[in-house]
């Protein structure tokens, strides 16, 4: 009577242990999708701010880009008034400055324009890598939970058979015979031989 108890007590604490191994790598895998969870919020939430201002920058190359326009006109146009006033409209010098003025307001709008395309190409770059980030997260953090969960089965799958094992050491065959065990099953356990010494 007393070595049943002993034995039920030792079946108890093993199923306790694997019970354990098990919960605790539910609670590790319930973290790491946690983790997961808040990572692909906050890239999200970057991305959609991004995809909101992506044409931001080139509103304000555009914008910039007619200022120069525009400087550059009220240049030449103030140049033009005072040559004419002076008699000197058709100087050499003074055409030649407003084709410099004219083409360096070309060239620095053209400038802005640029700038702003590539700032919006980074900003598409940008979403896209989020959007790869998002997805390469998702993949690592279900591998993640897989691992954990499976390594969690296997160390609870450890402990029993660690616990059976300790059984086994410590009763020997006597827990495959006595009162509890029915005469059938004795004898079908009685042809195994589980003397390893």
């Amino acid at each position: 009577m007393l070595q049943e108890i002993g034995i039920g007590l030792n079946v108890a604490s093993m199923l306790f242990g694997a019970q354990g191994e098990e919960d605790a790598a539910e609670a590790r895998a319930a973290e790491i999708a946690q983790n997961e969870t808040y990572v692909e919020w906050a890239l999200q939430n970057q991305t959609n701010n991004l995809k909101v201002n992506e044409w931001l920058p080139v509103g304000i190359a555009q914008r910039r880009a007619e200022q120069w326009k525009l400087k550059s006109d009220m240049v030449i146009s103030t140049i033009t008034a005072h040559a004419a006033a002076s008699g000197g409209g058709n100087d050499p010098g003074i055409i030649n400055l407003i084709a410099k003025i004219e083409s360096q307001g070309r060239v620095n709008a053209q400038t802005e324009l640029a700038t702003g395309l590539m700032q919006q190409r980074a900003t598409r770059e940008q979403i896209k890598a989020n959007d790869w980030s998002i997805k390469a997260g998702a993949a690592a953090a279900t591998a993640g939970i897989n691992n954990t969960l499976s390594a969690g089965r296997g160390a609870a799958a450890g402990t029993i058979l660690s616990g059976a094992t300790d059984l086994f050491a410590k009763y020997g065959k006597s827990l495959f015979t006595g009162s509890g065990v029915s005469a059938g099953s004795q004898d079908l356990m009685g042809s195994f031989d589980f003397n390893y010494g």
